[in-house]
């Protein structure tokens, strides 16, 4: 998702999931006039959607996902997948950090042509150290080092909690008879409980403070990017971020 749009104030001021649900666009596709007088119901009836045939199986699309989450006793959350791609951020990180202590390389004018590269140069501050690293930025590999650490200790109980999902899940298949009612009712707290969890497990990432120079925008781990416009971006709070790990894994 972008950082500009509609789900902004529900992910990164409120901790609450979101998704983007849409049909790309084809070489071939009209071109849309984004925010301009064109960009008009006219166009989209007479040459964005014809008939509004793509709007219409959108919404049912989304109907169809509303009513399945909506029917299912357990929310079907993965705890241990937000884990891994905690890691796969730090990483990132750890990779700018080494990028960043490396000799600069020369860049090619094809190579600006390229959107991801770009967005990844504007966003660029840090000068290349040609020299051995300096105490700040063996501190900060050592930071990258215990975030890892949290991470995986994170990963374990997320992993658990999966699993005990799966369980609920399962003896939410099997048969119970009705005049087992204290088993039936002792599961769906169960399930409650759990669901409480993966519910709660986004907002545990908000920092009431806010970002630096950025308060409103309340977590740690998901932040617009300063100069990408709707591109998405990292906002790895990294000191918030690792004292939010600290509380989670006890």
């Amino acid at each position: 998702m972008g950082s500009g749009s509609d789900f902004t104030a529900f992910q990164d001021f409120a901790g609450i999931p979101s998704v983007d649900i849409g049909f790309d666009t084809t070489p071939g596709g009209p071109v849309y006039h984004y925010h301009s007088n064109y960009d008009s119901f006219h166009w989209m009836e007479k040459f964005g959607d014809p008939g509004f045939v793509y709007h219409r199986t959108l919404a049912q699309v989304i109907g169809l996902i509303t009513a399945q989450l909506s029917d299912q006793p357990l929310i079907p959350f993965r705890a241990a997948d937000y884990t891994a791609a905690l890691d796969r951020y730090v990483n990132k990180v750890e990779d700018r950090l080494s990028d960043a202590l490396s000799p600069p390389q020369e860049i090619s004018t094809s190579a600006l042509a390229d959107d991801a590269l770009y967005f990844e140069l504007r966003t660029t501050t840090t000068k290349h150290n040609t020299t051995s690293p300096s105490p700040s930025a063996e501190s900060f590999k050592t930071s990258l080092a215990r975030l890892h650490r949290r991470v995986g200790k994170l990963a374990a109980r997320a992993e658990a909690l999966d699993r005990h999902a799966d369980d609920l899940d399962r003896r939410l298949r099997a048969h119970i008879p009705w005049w087992k009612w204290p088993a039936k009712l002792k599961l769906g707290f169960e399930i409650r409980k759990t669901n409480t969890k993966y519910k709660y497990l986004e907002r545990s990432f908000l920092f009431a403070e806010g970002l630096d120079g950025r308060p409103w925008f309340k977590h740690v781990v998901f932040a617009p990017g300063l100069w990408t416009g709707y591109a998405g971006g990292k906002s790895f709070f990294l000191s918030r971020l690792f004292w939010r790990l600290v509380s989670l894994c006890g």
